[in-house]
């Protein structure tokens, strides 16, 4: 039991290395607002449970062969959001590929252990808590679920499902068909977002001359946001400005910015297109002021926050400011 031992004595520098892992990841890791993140939340393994995995099985020689001491989960909203997810994960952290799992097969029984893991030790960028020398080659696994695949993990795990006696399979089925559900459920999810996002394409036609007579609201500002090269061409010089790219996602133009256009009487998009040509340069000078130390420090630390992300429709919200001269 020297490991148990072991790790009971280490187990305040796992419960740091937890938190500042959990600080990294809500903070730098998944700072994108692309990501419909809905929940992060991280535990230690309990020696008990410790106990019992060491000894079913000899091949754990160390601490660091049990990759899951400190184990963390990601639940997101849509299946394919997991891919990007794991990305930023690779790109921040030593990934341990032997004890990793990123393959999306599954069987028909297997939707609530469907979830990615990746196994992670030592941030690769300094200004990360767990950067820390303490916490060098320090392990930890990190799930990462759509909301129905934690759904399904977590009611399947308090049914306890994996009982052997007659009524145990009689759940097992009722379990899995509903898994069934919840798998078809995550793909027509996907399904119908992107067909919303295609139909607000479409609903704001390429050439500016021809929405004139389009009546703003959440809809149609939202196309306007993707199709219109006025609006992307103020949205890139800002971005442009912090050498940042540029995300698009439902919540990039909300009420909030419905709002803003309103306030200003704007009724059309051509008459928000207009004022946006129009107002160009100080919107960007709008963004500047109210922005400058943000600007330096990307200037002078690019490295610091990686790749940084600004929001379409981000020339409507300084529009507004310019303009009213609120922030709000």
């Amino acid at each position: 039991m020297k490991l148990l031992d072991k790790y009971k004595d280490h187990y305040r520098l796992y419960h740091e290395y937890a938190e500042a892992l959990l600080d990294d990841i809500n903070n730098k890791v998944l700072k994108y607002e692309r990501l419909n993140i809905q929940l992060v939340t991280g535990r230690l393994k309990d020696p008990t449970s410790l106990s019992l995995k060491i000894a079913s099985d000899l091949k754990y020689e160390s601490l660091n062969d049990v990759t899951d001491l400190v184990g963390l989960r990601v639940v997101t909203t849509y299946e394919d959001e997991i891919p990007f997810i794991i990305k930023q994960f690779e790109e921040a952290f030593e990934i341990d590929e032997k004890n990793t799992n990123t393959n999306a097969a599954k069987s028909e029984s297997e939707f609530g252990y469907a979830s990615f893991h990746i196994v992670i030790s030592n941030a690769k960028i300094e200004s990360f808590k767990s950067h820390e020398k303490r916490f060098a080659d320090l392990k930890a696994e990190i799930q990462v679920r759509t909301i129905l695949q934690h759904a399904w993990a977590e009611i399947s795990h308090k049914i306890d499902y994996k009982a052997k006696d007659k009524p145990g399979t009689v759940y097992r089925r009722k379990l899995f068909r509903v898994a069934a559900l919840l798998e078809l459920a995550d793909q027509e999810f996907g399904t119908i977002r992107e067909e919303i996002i295609k139909s607000q394409k479409e609903l704001v036609p390429r050439k500016v001359n021809r929405i004139s007579d389009t009546p703003i609201n959440i809809d149609s500002l939202q196309a306007y946001v993707m199709e219109s090269d006025t609006c992307n061409a103020i949205d890139l010089a800002i971005a442009n400005l912090t050498d940042s790219s540029l995300h698009y996602n439902e919540e990039s133009i909300s009420q909030k910015n419905l709002n803003q256009v309103k306030s200003l009487k704007i009724k059309t998009l051509k008459e928000l297109d207009d004022i946006l040509n129009t107002n160009s340069e100080k919107i960007i000078e709008a963004y500047k002021t109210q922005n400058k130390s943000w600007i330096e420090f990307r200037k002078a630390f690019p490295e610091t926050h990686g790749n940084a992300s600004s929001p379409r429709g981000i020339s409507i919200t300084y529009l507004y400011f310019h303009l009213t001269g609120k922030f709000d």
